[in-house]
């Protein structure tokens, strides 16, 4: 059987262009291009969302430490949290491992992929956009089920957000909850 889609929340179509605040117009930036197969990696996924909010957070000269270096930009100003917190729309959240970026074979690289909040639901699950597999897609994933790929009614819990390699080590995790880092607030400035 087919998977169940992930549905995005009503919307009223004005909210695709952004309310003029920061998290708004990243969501909107970020809701515009699902579906969208992109040249963009992570980093220039992130980047060009950032940009749609005229925030400069990715200056670092190393592209592959571009998500990094805005973690530690949030991080800095007290804008991370944990899982504990529910994020609301417009927020980043954070993966590490998501691919081996020093291609060591270990399970060492923190802050490589960033999608955007869409929605939390009731139940914990949160809805994110982000860059996988060449296309800008909705994703989901459980923090409280951070290893279940699908609940037992065959709901996706959590998305595959890193690819399988016949070179991946034992225990490689794959799934968004378990890749999970960390949550981003952005604020206006």
């Amino acid at each position: 059987a087919p998977a169940p889609a992930i549905v995005a929340p009503a919307q009223d179509p004005r909210d695709v262009l952004g309310d003029g605040s920061v998290r708004g117009e990243v969501l909107a930036a970020a809701q515009r291009l699902v579906g969208v197969k992109t040249p963009f990696d992570e980093a220039r996924f992130l980047a060009h969302l950032l940009g749609a909010a005229d925030l400069d957070l990715v200056s670092e000269a190393d592209p592959q430490m571009a998500i990094k270096a805005v973690y530690d930009s949030l991080d800095a100003g007290s804008r991370t949290f944990s899982a504990g917190t529910t994020p609301e729309p417009g927020d980043l959240v954070f993966f590490s491992n998501t691919f081996d970026r020093d291609q060591d074979g270990r399970s060492d690289d923190w802050f490589t992929m960033a999608g955007v909040v869409e929605s939390a639901q009731g139940n914990g699950t949160v809805i994110f956009i982000g860059v996988f597999q060449g296309e800008v897609k909705r994703m989901v994933f459980s923090p409280s089920r951070p290893s279940a790929e699908r609940g037992s009614d065959g709901v996706v819990l959590n998305s595959a957000i890193r690819d399988r390699s016949l070179s991946d080590r034992p225990f490689t995790k794959y799934l968004a909850g378990e890749l999970f880092a960390s949550y981003g607030r952005l604020q206006d400035e």
